[in-house]
């Protein structure tokens, strides 16, 4: 009894490169590319600086009082003070 050969979802897939791809696990043949879409660079996904997150809140300085000095996150807070605000609320 034969077993039909799993395709692993390639239906979707341009008939080039599933010719390839079975082809054989020695054909390394390059595939073409005939639309790549590179993504945006990082620095203009980021949201706009909010003026904010620059200082930390009442919650975040009562939040670092609290803490024992040896495990108080003091570079971060003046380093990152939206982060310290964040950890202040969980």
């Amino acid at each position: 009894m034969s077993k039909k050969p799993h395709s692993f979802g390639w239906e979707h897939e341009p008939k080039v490169e599933r010719a390839s791809a079975k082809a054989g696990a020695n054909s390394f043949e390059p595939l073409a590319v005939t639309s790549a879409r590179l993504p945006k660079p990082a620095q203009s996904q980021r949201d706009v600086p909010n003026p904010r997150d620059s200082s930390l809140s009442r919650l975040a300085e009562a939040w670092l009082k609290e803490l024992p000095d040896d495990v108080r996150p003091d570079a971060l807070s003046k380093r990152y003070p939206r982060i310290a605000k964040r950890l202040a609320l969980c």
